[in-house]
Formats: structure tokens, C-alpha cells, sequence
């Protein structure tokens, strides 16, 4: 099925991929994910908790490239006795 809008919150309540195009040119296609790494990789996550490495406030911010990262950071930090309260990750802009 192909659908055609420029009302994207509509477009992910019913679509799982998406395709891009331009003045009748195909630019890329992809998931959501695939979509927004290749546009502008990378994002930063904010890890709020105690004891964190590297950290003396009780807030860390850290950059990834890839959210497959961060199960190890947080795996990390627990084993190096931190506790954790909250992640978030934070998406740059382009």
C-alpha cells in the first residue's frame, strides 16, 4: 500500500516504513529509526541517579551514536556500584 501525506504523525499511526521523495526522485526509505540515523546520527542520553562515574551531580550526559550502546553504559555504571533513577535519550536536531 502506498500512501502520500506530509502529515507525518498521521503516516506513523498506520505505517512501519517509509519512503522519501523529491521533485519525483526516491531519496531513502527505511523505518522511522533508519530514517532519522541516517539524516543526523547520533543523540546524547540523560542518566539521572547516584553514584554515577565521571559524574560529581547527580545528572550524566552521554553521547551515542547508536541506541545498541546503551544497555552497555548503563550495565557499566550499575556494575561500578551507580544507581540509576531515569534515561532519556535526546535526539539532536538537524
Amino acid at each position: 500500500m502506498f500512501l502520500c501525506t506530509h502529515q507525518l504523525r498521521y503516516a506513523q499511526e498506520i505505517c512501519t516504513r517509509y519512503g522519501l521523495i523529491e521533485e519525483g526522485r526516491f531519496l531513502a526509505q527505511g523505518t522511522l529509526e533508519e530514517l532519522r540515523e541516517e539524516v543526523n546520527p547520533g543523540a546524547e542520553i540523560l542518566i539521572r541517579g547516584e553514584n554515577l562515574p565521571e559524574s560529581t551531580e547527580r545528572n550524566l550526559h552521554v553521547k551515542i551514536q547508536s541506541e545498541k550502546e546503551i544497555p552497555g553504559i548503563i550495565r557499566n555504571i550499575v556494575e561500578a556500584g551507580g544507581d540509576i533513577y531515569e534515561v532519556k535519550i535526546v535526539r539532536y536536531s538537524s
